[in-house]
Order: C-alpha cells, then sequence, then structure tokens
C-alpha cells in the first residue's frame, strides 16, 4: 500500500471514531444552558485546560488550538469520553496522531455548534438527551443486577463445573517435512532410513513455514490437524518416523513424533473474568424473564392483529382467531444461563504453522 493511501485510511479511521465521539458527547451532555449562555459556554470551554489539566512533565502540551494549549490528558480524556477503546497491545505512541486528530475534529465541531446557538434548549438536543438518560438508567440497572447476581463463589462452581467435566485432551509434538510429490516424500524417508538428520532434512527441503526450525510443529491436538495428518501423527509411536509418505491437501508429509503429554487445563483465573461475563448474562436474561412472567404482554402482528408467541401458545394461552380480542402473554421459555467451557490456550505459534501447513 503507498504512503498517500495509508494516509488516507489513517485520516478516515480518525473521522469516523471522531464523529462518533462529537455525537456521543452530544448525547450525554446533561447541563440545558439557555440561549443567551452560549458566549459563556465558550469562554468554559476555552479554559477548560486550566480548570482540570495542568501542564506538568507527565502531562505535557501536544495540541495548541487557536492559541489554547491541550494536553496529553485532554486527549485522552476525550478519547475514552467517546467510547472508544484501544485495540490490545496498540503502541500508544503510533496511535496517538489519530487521537489527536479526533480532539481537533471534537473540538472544532463543538464550538461551531456553540457559536450556531445549538445548546440545550434546543429541541432535538433535549430529545437526544432524554434518550441518552434513559438509555444510562437501564444501563446501570443492568450492570447493578449482574453485579448482585454473581459471587466469586458462582464463578469458582462455574470453573469447577466445566474442569470437572472436560475430557483430557492429549498432544502430540512432531516435526514434518512436507513436499510436493511422493516420489520427493520417498527418497527423504529412505535417506532417513539411511541415518540422515531429519532436521536437516527439513530445513534443506520442507516446503512448509516450520522448515526454519527443521519441521517443528510444537504440540498439538488431533482436532488441530487436518484428519490424514492427525490419524497418522496419533497412531505412530513416540520417536518414529513414518515409513511411507501422509498425503493431504497441502502435499506430501513425513512426520516425526517426539512426545506426548496431556494439555493442561486453563486455570481458574485464565478463565475467571470470561465466566464472570457469561454467569451476568445468565443472571439478565433471567432477569428480563421474570420481568416477562411478572407483565401482562399483549402482542400484536405488523398490521395489528393479535398474535402469540410459540411459548405462550405451549403455556395454554389461547391462540390468536383473528378477532379483536387482544392475546395475553404472560411467560416466555426460560433460557439457560449455562457456561460454555473456554478453549485452552495455545502452547506455542506452532500450534498455527501446523494448522495451516500440513
Amino acid at each position: 500500500m503507498s504512503t498517500n493511501s495509508k494516509q488516507n485510511v489513517i485520516t478516515a479511521v480518525a473521522i469516523i471514531v471522531a464523529l462518533i465521539a462529537v455525537v456521543y458527547a452530544f448525547v450525554i451532555q446533561t447541563k440545558t444552558p439557555s440561549t443567551d449562555m452560549v458566549a459563556e459556554e465558550n469562554a468554559a470551554a476555552e479554559s477548560v485546560a486550566e480548570e482540570n489539566y495542568e501542564e506538568g512533565e507527565q502531562n505535557p502540551v501536544v495540541m495548541t488550538i487557536d492559541g489554547r494549549d491541550v494536553t496529553r490528558m485532554e486527549v485522552m480524556d476525550n478519547f475514552a469520553s467517546s467510547g472508544s477503546q484501544l485495540p490490545q497491545g496498540a503502541d500508544m505512541e503510533q496511535i496517538f496522531p489519530l487521537l489527536q486528530e479526533q480532539y481537533l475534529i471534537s473540538y472544532l465541531l463543538d464550538n461551531a455548534a456553540r457559536n450556531s446557538g445549538v445548546n440545550g434548549t434546543d429541541p432535538e438536543v433535549a430529545k437526544r438527551i432524554e434518550e441518552a438518560r434513559q438509555q444510562a438508567i437501564r444501563a446501570v440497572y443492568i450492570d447493578q443486577v449482574s453485579e448482585e447476581g454473581v459471587t466469586d463463589a458462582d464463578i469458582r462452581q462455574a470453573y469447577d463445573d466445566i474442569i470437572g467435566n472436560s475430557e483430557p485432551v492429549m498432544e502430540r509434538r512432531a516435526r514434518h517435512i512436507l513436499v510436493d510429490s511422493e516420489a520427493k516424500a520417498m527418497d527423504i524417508i529412505t535417506q532417513l532410513q539411511n541415518g540422515a538428520n531429519f532436521e536437516d532434512l527439513a530445513r534443506d527441503n520442507s516446503t512448509g513455514p516450520s522448515s526454519q526450525t527443521g519441521g517443528d510443529l510444537g504440540y498439538f491436538a488431533a482436532s488441530e490437524m487436518v484428519p490424514a495428518f492427525a490419524q497418522s501423527a496419533f497412531t505412530m509411536n513416540v520417536g518414529d518416523v513414518s515409513s511411507t509418505p501422509v498425503k493431504t491437501q497441502f502435499g506430501y508429509h513425513v512426520i516425526k513424533v517426539e512426545d506426548e503429554r496431556e494439555r493442561a487445563k486453563p486455570t481458574f483465573e485464565e478463565m475467571k473474568e470470561q465466566l464472570a461475563q457469561q454467569l451476568r448474562q445468565g443472571v439478565i436474561r433471567k432477569k428480563i424473564e421474570d420481568l416477562r412472567t411478572t407483565s401482562n404482554v399483549m402482542v400484536y402482528d405488523y398490521n395489528g392483529n393479535p398474535v402469540v408467541r410459540p411459548e405462550a401458545e405451549e403455556a395454554g394461552a389461547p391462540v390468536a382467531d383473528g378477532s379483536d380480542t387482544p392475546v395475553t402473554t404472560e411467560g416466555a421459555e426460560e433460557q439457560s444461563g449455562a457456561v460454555a467451557p473456554a478453549p485452552s490456550p495455545a502452547d506455542n505459534a506452532g500450534e498455527t504453522d501446523a494448522t495451516t501447513e500440513e
């Protein structure tokens, strides 16, 4: 990709993120000033750095807009308030220009909106503020219900149930030499039978990326390999080299099995947050179903005709017959809050190499 193309992509991403931030800022604004307060709002906006963002060694000035210094903390806080999140492992120095662009666009649009007279008295702004308030109330309530409904003991029990019911996963460590013809594979097998070094032959002949490490695929489970390769690797004895080539869609493999072990199960700490999230989702689903059963809900179709939900019909509720009497549904099918087991973390990068190479 050319430098100009990369710059265009970066600019486009920055604009999109910035616009989201600006909309969000308008929505969550709770102050409702009169039209006579526009000048005061502008003055307050211009002095925010002096009031809340004291410049210092840990908070340097990173921008100047119309003579006003903007500190690093202002830029970071603006990004956080937009509801956006940095990609995991992101290099802050590399991504910081995008955050600066986001701040600049937000600042310019905020000022332009205030100068044009758009403020809390505008009907559309007031409408969006109210919508945001309702959303915030629901979100806080859901957070409270989910947090109160899941204890550390619940998380521990879910972990114990998953680990206790999970079958052990056996892994094998193997090397392989991948070539494009059966004749080449047979020639390599002959060389190995005559005492040649497997790793040397892999480096010199294998067409797969693991050739650089002597064909080492690391540890893998049978389910992580294509069937033909897994069948061979898991039926050979540890230390054996395949006596005939193994054909897959990638070519012909010569396999050497080096070790076998049981895959370590994930620890409680590794699964704790995932389990907590899943349990909280179950609590929320259960709460919604409880609210359904205690509410008198009348359901109509797109044209206003009475209908009945399948779960209500199963529970014995009257079926819509086209009359003017609305159908009441007072229950819904109970949803399970069961937690699905988390996949085991990969032991090394070799697993990815194996699944794409063999």
